[in-house]
């Protein structure tokens, strides 16, 4: 399987080869840089995966399936990572990942409202249970 060239970067920096320790993904999408860790990783490692995304953070669930021992999923805000991880009683971690932006999969599915190239409302909420959408913001 072919992994792409960030991917490859992120495992060198995060060096978690063959290791037992524990690692926050903060912005989880559908999975591919935690599958990374884990792979890499092997048994002893541990991924708490966060996500604002609901759909995403369901796309990681069943994309780690077979790793769902060792994985913690929360719908929450990586901004709160502190707060998150001492609820899941994680008092130190190895590494750290934030892949901040908009996913591909929100650009590209057009009731998510992220692109003026798709008829669809224009929404953008990357956490759809806020009740702001961006077009309120712009009609009010």
């Amino acid at each position: 399987m072919h992994q792409s060239v960030m991917l490859v970067e992120v495992l060198d920096l995060l060096g978690c080869e063959g290791k037992q320790a524990t690692y926050i993904d903060g912005t989880a999408g559908s999975g591919g840089h935690a599958e990374g860790i884990l792979k890499q990783a092997g048994d002893g490692a541990r991924v708490l995966l966060v996500d604002r995304d609901e759909v995403a953070l369901e796309r990681s669930r069943e994309r780690l399936k077979q790793w769902e021992r060792q994985c913690v999923f929360v719908h929450g805000n990586f901004a709160d990572l502190a707060e998150i991880a001492r609820a899941q009683q994680i008092a130190g971690v190895d590494g750290v990942l934030l892949d901040i932006g908009v996913s591909s999969e929100q650009l590209d599915t057009a009731e998510r409202g992220f692109s003026l190239m798709k008829d669809w409302p224009l929404d953008m909420r990357m956490d759809r249970s806020q009740g702001l959408t961006a077009w309120d913001l712009v009609n009010s």
